[in-house]
């Protein structure tokens, strides 16, 4: 056993922790500058661990910005859980928005970056359930599933960040924005529209 020679001891990090601190770094670069601009050094100095430590989780850059887009992908997949009630799977989703409104600002650069969304596991999930509601007596039989979810999904990311922005200029809280945008868009998508009015 070695001699404590009094002078403090490097501290150890608990790997899963480094591992989060990175991804959150990460996810925070990336909603703030996009992911073609992010590096693993910036985001090491930005998780206060060194680089050697950031590379040791991630190799790449692409790996890093995957795990990201995997780690919302997993987050969205709790809320948007089969089965739930159209109401609170909206008010869940809302909730996320308003609670991290970085995700809002990645989706924004993912979608404008040209990724396919066709093959991403969220957009998957989101879109079985805007089909899920055209099926049902609620929606009108000439419904576009995959059109209404490009808008629902455009503007809930956009009306989250106006939300966050009215918030931190002294407005009424991103919450009480969402909570308004979630009543309504529940009212719109439970609206039936007859034929002789479209």
């Amino acid at each position: 056993m070695a001699p404590d020679t009094g002078e403090p001891r490097p501290r150890r990090r608990d790997p899963r922790a480094t591992y989060e601190a990175i991804l959150d770094a990460a996810l925070r670069n990336m909603a703030e500058h996009g992911p073609e601009v992010l590096s693993v050094s910036e985001v090491a100095h930005r998780a206060g661990v060194n680089r050697t430590t950031a590379y040791q989780h991630f190799r790449t850059r692409e790996r890093l910005v995957a795990a990201v887009i995997d780690r919302l992908s997993n987050e969205f997949h709790r809320v948007l859980e089969p089965g739930m009630p159209l109401g609170e799977r909206i008010d869940r989703m809302l909730e996320l928005y308003a609670r991290r409104p970085e995700i809002a600002r990645l989706w924004l650069f993912y979608m404008l970056s040209g990724a396919e969304l066709r093959e991403d596991p969220v957009w998957q999930r989101f879109l079985e359930s805007m089909r899920a509601l055209a099926s049902s007596d609620e929606a009108h039989p000439a419904n576009d599933p995959e059109t209404f979810a490009s808008i629902l999904f455009g503007a809930t990311l956009v009306w989250s960040l106006l939300a966050e922005r009215d918030a931190a200029g002294g407005g009424a809280g991103a919450r009480q924005a969402m909570a308004r945008f979630g009543s309504e868009l529940k009212r719109v998508l439970t609206l039936r529209v007859s034929g002789e009015n479209q």
